[in-house]
């Protein structure tokens, strides 16, 4: 699996990763990165951040406020 980062700022690392429900391959390797949390999106396919814009980023904006980012 590749991975694609960018770095700015400081602090501590956030990776967001985006899988289908189904594709549960995603899920153990993100495990290894810490604080990792699973999320899922009902009724969103490809897209859950243009498909269901208020869950992801109740979602996605909680869980940076909980970590302090």
């Amino acid at each position: 699996m590749s991975v694609w980062f960018d770095v700015h700022g400081e602090g501590p690392a956030v990776a967001l990763v985006h899988a289908g429900v189904a594709d549960s391959r995603m899920w153990e390797p993100s495990r290894s990165c810490g604080h990792a949390e699973r999320a899922t999106i009902l009724g969103a396919a490809h897209l859950p951040s243009l498909e269901r814009p208020d869950e992801f980023d109740r979602i996605v904006l909680g869980f940076l406020a909980e970590h302090g980012v």
